[in-house]
């Protein structure tokens, strides 16, 4: 065959188009636990072995249009702004777009939210933080599977995991800090602040009201996600008009109102009956609160006209209501106070602000309010208390290493070397060195200077080990000077006082002579 034929047979063979980027499949589409569009922008970097910055920057950006390009850093579009990808609006639905342009797929418009609440035009569906369940991790990495997202841990309604029944985190437990929603060179399953393990198990417990609400709330969601995949719709005008069906009927809307404890203004406002220059849309948890006190989903709601009043009519007894998230909780400040100060005065173990806001069950903001100073103590305590750790874990590590704890060796295991240069820091590495053997007591003891009466410090509130040999073997020479200069000042005297005497017992012996 000749090379005229060959390139005839080539041309005549049906080539699949190319992507420009790779054609990665997205995890769990169509079910529960399908993946959002963030993860799966990360692992698609991670894949190229690329920072998702780097590539979304270098491939995805000049693709979009104009009004979609971030208009902040990308740093910081990355970290806190980014999750609106995984929302309804034009920017996810661009950004979806794109990537199904790049990597010739047709199924990353599943990984949005709009596969779960349709074009329900209200806003707050999304976390403005990534969260996890640290089970799912660890599961994940022992099982050797992929490490992702999935879009049901990025809804604000879902706040504990369905398949462990724990709370999602969205601070990682050793920096206490939020993750980046597009990362920076981390691996997956990593913080993306300092780069610590995030699936650890946890042993908080759930309480039982929180664990009903979730286990009516998932099934819920899944059922409207089924209906999206199938249909490529949700019906919500549907919903809002069986609603409006129901409060036509006399007194229906009064038993709703004591059924759900809304208020009669808010369900008129739900289908435009006030004349009101705005209109309204309640938000996906509010919806979700009010089938769940008539013990409804959304989706029997919107097929059938005769649900709600079917629940009017027969005045079913309503499950028991969740707490209204916009009650105000009287703030106990005597209870934080005696929190607070347990934790500052070494009772209770160390504790950061947003630790203590969560065991007294309520918000950061509000505690540090009302308590601005113990807070901003509490971060430094916490803070303090966990580089000690990480201290004396290097110091435990080089030690079992068999390796001599030197100032240089403990600073290069650290997250940060220059953590070592904190007062309680370096008193904590010398502590170590003392229960083991390293040092003696006098070495590591502080040195205190009188001045005039005065304790003085020699730049900080302690010497290093260095520092303490050399004061004492300056000490050791000043002393021996000043004893010097005593010993000649009184040699010098002694004489002086001896020759007087000699010139006098002359003088009187001339004189006796004549």
């Amino acid at each position: 065959m000749d090379v005229h034929e060959q390139v005839q047979v080539h041309s005549a063979m049906q080539i699949p188009p190319r992507g420009r980027l790779y054609c990665l499949p997205p995890l769990g589409v169509g079910t529960l636990w399908a993946e959002s569009l963030t993860s799966y922008i990360n692992r698609l970097a991670w894949a190229y072995r690329v920072s998702s910055r780097v590539l979304v920057a270098q491939e995805v950006i000049p693709q979009l249009s104009c009004e979609q390009r971030p208009s902040t850093e990308l740093a910081t579009f990355c970290r806190s702004i980014a999750m609106g990808i995984n929302g309804i609006g034009d920017q996810a639905v661009e950004w979806s777009t794109t990537l199904e342009g790049l990597t010739l797929r047709s199924d990353l418009h599943l990984l949005t939210v709009r596969s779960w609440v349709g074009d329900l035009t209200s806003r707050g569906y999304l976390r403005k933080k990534p969260a996890w369940c640290p089970v799912c991790y660890t599961e994940w990495r022992e099982r050797k599977e992929p490490l992702y997202q999935p879009l049901l841990w990025m809804l604000q309604l879902v706040t504990i995991c369905p398949r462990h029944q724990v709370l999602l985190l969205d601070r990682c437990p050793h920096c206490q800090k939020y993750q980046s929603i597009l990362t920076l060179k981390t691996v997956p399953g990593h913080c993306t602040q300092c780069s610590t393990w995030l699936g650890k198990p946890l042993d908080a417990v759930v309480d039982q009201e929180t664990l009903n609400w979730q286990e009516w709330v998932i099934p819920a969601l899944e059922e409207l996600h089924r209906e999206y995949v199938s249909a490529g719709v949700l019906p919500w005008e549907r919903f809002f008009a069986n609603l409006a069906l129901c409060l036509s009927e006399w007194g229906s809307c009064s038993k709703l109102a004591d059924l759900t404890g809304f208020s009669r203004d808010v369900f008129y406002l739900w289908v435009g009956r006030k004349n009101r220059p705005y209109s309204h849309s309640p938000t996906l948890e509010t919806i979700f609160e009010f089938c769940y006190a008539c013990n409804v989903t959304p989706l029997q709601v919107a097929r059938s006209t005769d649900t709600l009043l079917q629940v009017v009519r027969d005045e079913a007894q309503p499950r028991q209501r969740r707490p209204n998230r916009f009650t105000r909780r009287r703030f106990n400040r005597e209870h934080c106070l005696e929190l607070i100060q347990a934790v500052l005065n070494g009772q209770e173990e160390p504790l950061g602000a947003s630790q203590v806001a969560r065991r007294l069950g309520y918000d950061t903001r509000h505690l540090a309010y009302h308590f601005p100073q113990e807070c901003q103590l509490l971060r430094r305590e916490e803070r303090e208390a966990r580089v000690c750790e990480e201290v004396r874990q290097a110091v435990i590590t080089l030690h079992e290493q068999g390796i001599f704890p030197t100032h240089r060796k403990v600073r290069a295991l650290l997250s940060d070397p220059n953590l070592i240069r904190m007062p309680k820091a370096s008193a904590t590495w010398h502590a170590v060195r003392l229960e083991l053997g390293y040092e003696s007591f006098q070495d590591s003891a502080f040195i205190k200077l009188k001045s005039e009466g005065k304790v003085c410090r020699t730049g900080k509130s302690y010497l290093p080990f260095a520092s303490i040999r050399l004061y004492q073997r300056t000490c050791a020479r000043a002393e021996l000077s000043d004893k010097g200069h005593n010993d000649r000042d009184s040699s010098s005297d002694s004489g002086q006082t001896f020759r007087e005497s000699t010139i006098s017992n002359k003088k009187i012996r001339a004189k006796t002579l004549t």
